[in-house]
């Protein structure tokens, strides 16, 4: 395969037939890219740069006809397009110790140039160890060797630690001991300047950064009150791909109050695993009370919904619950 051959026919005769931009390129190769220069002004970089899609569609078709290299991504400097290209046959392990070292001191921006930079930086941020790696050197107070099965997007957790660690000045008191995380003005709070903007912070952290609230909450980096759970339950309702692993953390570490229970099932009943959780639960109160939800309870509350015009249940989840009541004592 003749790839400078190959290149010079899409770039000066397909693609410019297709798209109707005037210039025409010459091909040059470095290392690890293909620089495009333009005999003229480069129409088809502001082609590029006006249509988003328009890369991954050139990208995919020079990957149709590329047996040795991947293209990667395109860029430019002044009116010359770069095509960065991977070498498929080169090694694929990367020390992502390395690369983390040099990367735990940036902020979130210069993580992004960074992992724009070159093909290899490129590559490793593809990589969790790599963001794991970046955790542990960074953030070594609330880095814990995973034990569970929970799966976290690393990139998520790690950069959503580092937006924390900016108002780390006005959340970590209330986090790391008072513990409620949610509802600041019970704790009195709200007598202080900074009360709302610790609040804030973590509202915030919850609804931008949800994947680095879920593994602080799952590895008990805070002590939840009865506030913050009943919180945390009502706003992770609108949040699926977030909830079961935080739901399962409170109800596996945590005794709630009985209405809280059937609240936390009634927000849930038309998610069936995560309400399959809140049945399951069974624990203890101080008073020597098994906190639980009770056969005669599931009947009443499924009879309720059976009788609403408006339940969002399904017929299947309907004959759920009917098995669950026959198995209850």
């Amino acid at each position: 395969m003749d790839l400078k051959k190959d290149l010079d026919n899409y770039f000066n005769h397909v693609l410019r037939n297709h798209l109707k931009y005037p210039e025409k390129f010459d091909i040059i190769f470095g290392s690890d890219n293909v620089t495009l220069l333009p005999n003229t002004p480069s129409q088809l970089l502001e082609l590029l740069r006006s249509n988003q899609n328009l890369e991954k569609e050139i990208l995919h078709k020079l990957n149709q006809g590329l047996i040795e290299y991947s293209a990667e991504y395109i860029s430019s400097n002044g009116d010359d397009i770069i095509i960065t290209l991977t070498n498929k046959t080169e090694g694929q392990y990367l020390d992502t110790g390395v690369y983390a070292n040099i990367a735990s001191n940036y902020d979130e921006e210069g993580l992004d140039a960074f992992c724009r930079s070159s093909t290899t930086h490129r590559k490793v941020c593809t990589q969790p160890e790599f963001w794991i790696e970046l955790l542990k050197q960074r953030f070594p107070e609330y880095y814990v060797e995973r034990r569970d099965k929970i799966k976290y997007n690393w990139e998520r957790v790690y950069k959503g630690l580092l937006w924390y660690e900016q108002e780390k000045e006005f959340a970590d008191e209330m986090f790391l001991i008072h513990g409620d995380i949610i509802d600041a003005v019970r704790l009195g709070l709200a007598l202080t300047k900074d009360a709302n903007r610790i609040r804030d912070v973590w509202i915030n952290l919850f609804i931008n950064h949800p994947e680095s609230f879920k593994y602080m909450i799952v590895n008990n980096f805070a002590e939840l009150s009865h506030s913050d759970i009943i919180s945390i339950m009502y706003r992770l309702a609108e949040r699926s791909e977030f909830n079961y692993d935080i739901i399962k953390h409170i109800l596996n570490n945590y005794v709630l109050e009985k209405k809280t229970l059937i609240n936390g099932f009634l927000t849930y009943l038309n998610n069936i695993p995560i309400a399959k959780l809140f049945l399951e639960y069974r624990r203890t109160d101080s008073d020597g009370n098994v906190i639980k939800i009770t056969k005669d309870v599931l009947t009443k509350l499924l009879l309720h919904e059976a009788n609403d015009r408006n339940t969002k249940l399904k017929l299947e989840d309907f004959d759920f619950y009917t098995q669950m009541i026959d198995q209850m004592e």
